[in-house]
């Protein structure tokens, strides 16, 4: 999964973070082990300059993340086909929208 993301995923955020959609993107993962329903192993946390990018909502995001995956993954077919084996490889994926009050 780390090595799909790392090549698949990563470079579309950094991509949009150069475009000015996303200000800041920050990956951790735990220090520990974690038991159970509790356990997760990568966690990214995404700043978006709006909150409308961060759902889609006529800023244009989506577009320009469809333009940016296809200038960087020509092979179309190969790129969704990687995809979705990191997704098989997601046993609990959630997006979670918060408000900074900074």
């Amino acid at each position: 999964f780390r090595a799909l993301y790392a090549k698949n995923h990563q470079p579309i955020l950094d991509e949009m973070k150069r475009l000015g959609f996303i200000t800041r993107i920050e990956t951790t993962t735990p220090f520990t082990h974690m038991a159970g329903r509790t356990r997760w192993d990568l966690r990214v946390t995404i700043t978006y300059r709006g909150a409308e990018d961060a759902v889609g909502d006529g800023t244009g995001y989506d577009a320009a993340a469809e333009a940016v995956g296809a200038r960087l993954f020509p092979d179309l077919a190969k790129f969704k086909a990687e995809e979705a084996k990191r997704f098989a490889l997601v046993e609990e994926h959630w997006d979670v929208i918060v408000n900074s009050k900074e």
